[in-house]
């Protein structure tokens, strides 16, 4: 399966793709229904090149969570948080 994913890595990052592939949304539970449950202040963030989680569904997610805020980073993907820390 690894061999069919799209290259969404930033170079320089020593990410396993076996690792990324397990965290694919066809083997995850679907967790939206617990998030209006979420009573802590929650900051989604997303950066805007996100293939995997694409900026909508951090959208969503955002609308989801009372009193979320949500922020988005220019030029990066889905590991924001390391490739423009």
């Amino acid at each position: 399966m690894a061999e069919s994913l799209p290259i969404l890595l930033v170079p320089g990052l020593n990410c396993s793709l076996r690792l990324y592939a397990g965290q694919m949304p066809a083997h995850r539970v679907d967790s939206r229904p617990l998030l209006a449950s979420i009573r802590v202040p929650t900051l989604v963030l997303v950066g805007e090149q996100d293939a995997a989680t694409p900026p909508d569904l951090s959208d969503e997610m955002a609308a989801a969570i009372p009193g979320a805020r949500l922020a988005r980073i220019a030029v990066c993907g889905h590991l924001s948080t390391m490739s423009d820390p």
